[in-house]
């Protein structure tokens, strides 16, 4: 986890958060290029005075947050390195906090102004969920995967988190499996808006391993997500199919 609270939201200690941070590096070569290159008649999207509607919060905004697009004061191997993996995890963790948590922790700050508490609730909720929807439109956002009864016949569940957290309606949305018994293919099915792929039918193959690749289509798009790939076994103890393995 990354904690800094000395230069966080809008402050930057003993100010409003310069505006630059997030937009541009330390040193960033394009940006450079084009103020020489006009010879100063650029002007940055940055260098326009931000608007501070509230002084105990400082320049901290919604509207131009593109995740995808924050810049780092400086590189940072470990951000420069980030794999889909590591996006995923992180975009799980942000949209796990709920608009109830989000308005509990502004009433923790004890601001004398409600509305710029009211302010700062509706921005870190519009960038929680400009978050989620940067990384679940690219991503896969199946997750939550457990084997359980389902009508009577044992089933591999999931949950979208896009769905969940109330980024998407849960109409219109699309899956897909992929069947794979020690690596050959023994089935696929289109589940439509189900997510739950019944497994009544595996005992009927012999095969030791099972991976399942399960993939999204969002609604009113044509393109199916990258596939998650689920693993299961037969516990032949206990009768019963466990989720040993699972690659985003």
């Amino acid at each position: 986890y990354l904690i800094d609270f000395g230069s966080t939201l809008g402050s930057q200690g003993d100010e409003p958060m310069p505006p630059e941070i997030g937009r541009e590096g330390v040193a960033d070569p394009p940006q450079v290029l084009k103020t020489i290159g006009s010879l100063g008649a650029y002007i940055r999207p940055w260098e326009r005075k931000p608007e501070v509607r509230f002084p105990s919060i400082g320049n901290f905004t919604a509207e131009d947050f593109r995740p995808e697009k924050y810049k780092y004061i400086l590189p940072n191997p470990a951000f420069l390195s980030a794999t889909d993996g590591d996006d995923f995890w992180g975009a799980k963790i942000v949209m796990s906090f709920t608009d109830e948590q989000i308005r509990t922790a502004v009433a923790q700050g004890r601001y004398h102004d409600p509305a710029a508490a009211q302010y700062l609730v509706q921005i870190l909720i519009e960038r929680r969920n400009r978050v989620g929807r940067s990384v679940f439109s690219r991503l896969s956002p199946l997750d939550q995967f457990e084997v359980r009864d389902s009508d009577g016949v044992p089933a591999l569940c999931f949950t979208d988190l896009a769905v969940s957290s109330a980024l998407e309606s849960g109409e219109g949305e699309n899956y897909r499996y992929e069947l794979f018994a020690d690596g050959q293919k023994a089935a696929e099915e289109d589940l439509g808006s189900q997510t739950c792929v019944k497994l009544e039918g595996l005992n009927s193959y012999p095969a030791t391993q099972w991976m399942l690749k399960i993939q999204k289509q969002h609604p009113g798009g044509d393109d199916w997500l990258k596939a998650v790939q689920v693993y299961i076994e037969k516990d032949d103890a206990f009768g019963k199919w466990v989720l040993v393995g699972l690659r985003h």
